[in-house]
């Protein structure tokens, strides 16, 4: 067998040609978004002393692809967006300089920029190559059996397979694959579980593919087990008889041009999801299906991919079901929820079925609708979008963006904070706003447990400035994103006030084991002076939302509503779980003090901490830098006692001081906002 890469390519559009090493794009050229182009390479057909059965050339990742030709002629002529691409070049490839050519449009069905994502392989053998394999898991008693089957190019008579598997601790397993059909018999499997809810154990399943005097083939794969089933009336998921909640948000994957600055953006996503605990993330029809790696990813971290789809599109998608089939191994490919509006529900099951043994499939029948809030970016975004001139929300620029989305975000900050008498004011306070309508309904989702996801949109890049991302494309986390880290905790404690001081108390445990601890719970003034104290033992079963307690305040709070605010926390022995602030009347009325924050900043390079003390309460207290980007452990606090408050940082980009970061730190809290 003969494998080999082709490499040098050259991008040709218009008078425009630029040398292309695969992953690239149309918009690899010069930056710019190309309608349409062609990338050409010359590769060369050495002679050998063996003359083999099957020749191919094989394209993976797949964006946009309308035509493929080989030295001139026309070898494929369908649109396809997909993962991989087999061309049978037997016949067509000569002795010598081949030209391979590869024509794209950005108008072939794709919201990604169009271009090969992925490389271009010349394949020449006798025997056969694996193509894909399949997974299929059944379970009975203490054991888990994976079926395996093998899609292969070439004469499966001609060779043998075996399949090895091994788990994280050591042990291995063997199968023996005859005519592309094997199962290797796992007994008390480590089984793979999402986030906080139990170990991501993986098994590295090897298939080696064996023709006469050498192997052939070899692919491997990491799997992990698990057993799924859903019930198209809840919105939960039951992995292994534990009944699963996503929590998490809708991800848009990255639609920018440059291919090594995209893969960094998606890893920095995944990563800062999981940092935040999400434990799913949810793709959209009108959303490509992302590559390997974000799957890998996702497997590593427990996050759980649901994909959201019209039942009309799963029908007629050939390229959304070979997608489908190649990544369905992942642990992490959880749950299809299709969108029913046409077709036989039974045998779209069955398709289902075959084409992604062991992914669970749900009917809904509608699209659901997941809370998005509309904010300004970060100054980091503003100043790079708008002119000085132009920083003003009735600006003809602001105006262009969505008068209805401008009016909206306008209504929803003035509702609950003060007034900002500046445009840097009102950015930071709508994305305060943003934040808390977005955990209000993450929290209701939660307490009502099983009736919809708790997902809200979205995650992804932002580059075109007023977005619903959680993050910004200047890598900088929005306010939404860092309270989704407390609305997302796996034990949430939850302080409602209802009226007139009354406050109730929820706790939602989305663990699989049963919670016993405290609440404890203060009523402190604006000077975080302490009027009152209290602690209430708590037991939270596993995987389950429920009151658990309620106090009326009303004798404490009479005449000092506008004053006094709640601080609770849940723990146990092992530490806190839980922690938030409620104050009982909108932060535009409350009686904030000038709080006199005062910070100290150490460390080096990128790594650093940042301590800051108050001498009031602090409400949604803002860290930034004028002239870095940085990730803060913890941003958005209220800072709630004398002592002082130490914070984690990492710069995202360059390296800095001390010294340097102290000269271009921003604090702000509402209490600074103009009225």
């Amino acid at each position: 067998m003969i494998r080999s890469e082709i490499t040098s390519f050259n991008l040709i559009c218009g008078e425009v040609a630029r040398a292309c090493t695969p992953p690239f794009s149309l918009c690899t050229a010069e930056g710019a978004e190309l309608p349409s182009g062609s990338f050409s390479a010359v590769f060369t057909l050495a002679p050998t002393a063996q003359d083999f059965k099957y020749e191919y050339i094989r394209l993976t990742d797949l964006v946009g692809l309308t035509e493929v030709r080989l030295s001139g002629e026309v070898i494929h002529s369908t649109p396809f967006t997909g993962r991989v691409l087999n061309l049978n070049i037997k016949d067509k490839v000569k002795q010598g300089e081949n030209t391979l050519e590869l024509v794209f449009s950005q108008t072939a069905g794709s919201h990604l920029c169009a271009g090969l994502f992925g490389k271009a392989e010349l394949l020449m053998f006798s025997g056969a190559v694996i193509d894909r394999v399949g997974v299929k898991q059944s379970f009975e008693g203490g054991f888990a059996t994976l079926d395996i089957s093998l899609d292969m190019l070439g004469s499966s008579d001609q060779v043998r397979a075996v399949a090895t598997l091994v788990s994280t601790s050591g042990q291995i397993f063997y199968g023996g694959i005859t005519r592309g059909r094997g199962n290797i018999t796992v007994k008390d499997p480590l089984y793979w579980w999402p986030k906080d809810m139990g170990v991501q154990n993986l098994y590295k399943l090897t298939v080696n593919l064996y023709g006469e005097l050498e192997i052939e083939d070899t692919v491997e794969l990491k799997v992990g087990i698990r057993r799924l089933s859903v019930n198209d009336s809840r919105a939960t998921v039951d992995i292994g008889g534990a009944s699963f909640l996503p929590l998490g948000a809708v991800y848009r994957p990255e639609r920018r041009t440059n291919v090594a600055l995209s893969a960094k953006r998606e890893l920095a996503f995944i990563n800062s999801a999981a940092r935040v605990g999400m434990n799913a993330l949810l793709i959209k029809s009108d959303d490509r299906l992302p590559d390997e790696v974000f799957f890998e990813l996702c497997d590593a971290h427990g996050i759980c991919v649901i994909r959201e789809i019209r039942s009309s599109v799963m029908e007629s998608s050939a390229d959304e079901a070979e997608l489908l089939a190649r990544i369905c191994h992942h642990p992490s490919m959880v749950l299809y929820q299709i969108i029913y509006d046409s077709g036989n529900k039974n045998q779209l099951r069955e398709r289902m079925g075959r084409i992604a043994p062991g992914v669970a499939v749900r009917f809904v029948d509608k699209a659901p609708v997941y809370p998005r809030f509309p904010e300004l970016p970060s100054a980091a975004v503003t100043d790079k979008l708008l002119a000085e001139d132009e920083k003003n929300l009735f600006s003809e620029k602001m105006e262009s963006l969505g008068r209805e989305v401008l009016i909206d975000m306008i209504g929803t900050a003035s509702e609950r904070y003060p007034y900002a008498g500046g445009f840097d004011d009102f950015a930071y306070i709508s994305s305060v706003a943003a934040a808390t309508l977005t955990g209000s309904e993450m929290i209701a989702s939660r307490l009502a447990r099983g009736d919809k996801h708790a997902i809200y949109d979205g995650l992804g890049d932002s580059e075109d400035g007023l977005c619903y991302s959680g993050i910004d494309s200047a890598a900088v986390w929005r306010a939404t994103h860092y309270m989704a880290a407390k609305f997302f905790s796996p034990i949430y404690l939850h302080a409602e006030h209802i009226d007139d001081g009354r406050v109730v108390f929820y706790i939602s445990n989305e663990k699989r084991q049963s919670f016993a601890g405290s609440i404890e719970y203060r009523i402190a003034d604006s000077q975080n002076k302490t009027v009152h104290t209290g602690s209430e033992k708590c037991v939270i079963e596993r995987l389950t939302s429920r009151l658990v307690l309620e106090k009326d305040f009303s004798h404490l709070l009479r005449g000092h509503e506008n004053e006094y605010y709640l601080e609770c926390f849940l723990r146990d022995p092992l530490g806190v779980y839980s922690q938030s602030t409620t104050l009982f009347v909108p932060e535009k009325h409350f009686k904030l003090r000038d709080p006199e924050i005062s910070a100290q900043i150490v460390g080096s390079d990128r790594r650093f901490s940042i301590t800051l003390s108050a001498k009031a309460f602090a409400r949604a207290v803002e860290i930034s830098f004028k002239d870095v980007d940085a990730v803060f452990y913890d941003n958005y606090v209220d800072i709630t006692g004398s002592a002082p408050m130490k914070i984690a940082f990492t710069l995202t980009g360059g390296m800095s001081t001390a010294e340097k970061l102290m000269s271009s730190l921003k604090i702000r809290s509402i209490y600074d906002v103009k009225r």
